[in-house]
């Protein structure tokens, strides 16, 4: 399987005029550099990159997860490479 690095990332909110996380609204995606750079006022949270299987990225937007995505944990991420 394809490993792609995703990051969760911020959107510019004019309403309160700051940055929000995509985990502080709705979205709850985590998406490519690429896919986030498509996005308008939006910015990366280089410090989330984690690696995911291409397939997780099959979403209504290209190189996005879908929202609600949530990564497997470090725990999910050991047995899974001892299997």
């Amino acid at each position: 399987m394809t490993k792609v690095k995703v990051y969760q990332f911020e959107l510019y909110d004019t309403a309160s005029n700051q940055y929000l996380s995509n985990q502080d609204i709705s979205l709850r995606r985590w998406g490519t550099l690429e896919a986030i750079s498509t996005l308008r006022s939006a910015r990366p949270i280089y410090s989330s990159e984690i690696e995911v299987d291409e397939s997780d990225l099959k979403s209504d937007i290209d190189g996005m997860t879908e929202p609600g995505f949530s990564p497997p944990t470090e725990g999910e991420l050991l047995r899974e490479a001892k299997e």
